[in-house]
C-alpha cells in the first residue's frame, strides 16, 4: 500500500502545474488553470462526449485511464506548449519523468501505465487518438470559457485555429467531434 499512498502524494502535484498557454499569454483571472484542473476537466469531457454520441468504436475505461495520467510526467518538468521551441526536447524529458514517477509503483503497475502513456502519447489506437482529441479540445473550451469570462475575443480563435490545425494535420479521426458552437 506504500506505492499507492506514494504515488498518490505524488500525483496530486499536478495541483501545483499551471497551464503554461494561460500563462505565457498572462490570462488576468484570479486562479490560474493546473495541470489537474485540466485532467479532471478532459476526464469529464471525453465521457459526456463518448455517452452522447455512443461512440462504441473506444473504450470508456482506458480512454479514463489515459486521460487520468497523460500528464504525469509534467509533475517535474513543468506544463509543456506545443508552440515553445524547445517542445522536442521538453518531450523527451518528459519520458523520462514518467518513467521516475511511475517508479514508485510495483513493477505490475509501472508496466501498464507506462504502456498506456506510451500509447496515448503514440496517438495510433482508436482510444489515444481520441483522447489525445479531448486533451486538445479542452484547451479551445477553455480558451472560450476565458473570453466569455472575461469579456474579450482573444484568447478563443487562436486555440481554436491552432487545435484545428494540428488535429487535421495527425489525420484525428475524432475531429468530426470538435464542435465551435460550444
Amino acid at each position: 500500500m506504500k506505492d499507492i499512498l506514494d504515488f498518490y502524494y505524488k500525483f496530486v502535484e499536478l495541483e501545483n502545474v499551471l497551464r503554461k498557454g494561460w500563462l505565457m499569454r498572462s490570462v488576468p483571472v484570479d486562479r490560474k488553470e493546473s495541470d489537474a484542473d485540466h485532467t479532471l476537466q478532459t476526464i469529464l469531457l471525453a465521457n459526456l462526449i463518448i455517452r452522447k454520441n455512443n461512440i462504441k468504436e473506444v473504450s470508456i475505461e482506458k480512454v479514463m485511464e489515459m486521460l487520468l495520467i497523460h500528464e504525469i510526467g509534467e509533475i517535474i518538468i513543468g506544463d509543456i506548449s506545443m508552440v515553445e521551441p524547445d517542445y522536442e526536447e521538453k518531450k523527451k524529458d518528459e519520458i523520462k519523468a514518467v518513467r521516475e514517477i511511475l517508479k514508485l509503483l510495483d513493477e505490475k503497475l509501472v508496466n501498464y501505465y507506462f504502456a498506456l502513456w506510451q500509447e496515448f502519447d503514440a496517438q495510433e489506437t482508436n482510444e489515444a487518438q481520441f483522447s489525445y482529441f479531448i486533451d486538445k479540445y479542452d484547451a479551445v473550451i477553455k480558451a472560450k470559457f476565458y473570453d466569455d469570462k472575461l469579456n474579450k475575443n482573444e484568447y478563443f480563435q487562436e486555440f481554436y485555429n491552432h487545435t484545428l490545425e494540428n488535429l487535421k494535420k495527425n489525420n484525428n479521426k475524432y475531429l468530426k467531434y470538435f464542435n465551435i458552437n460550444i
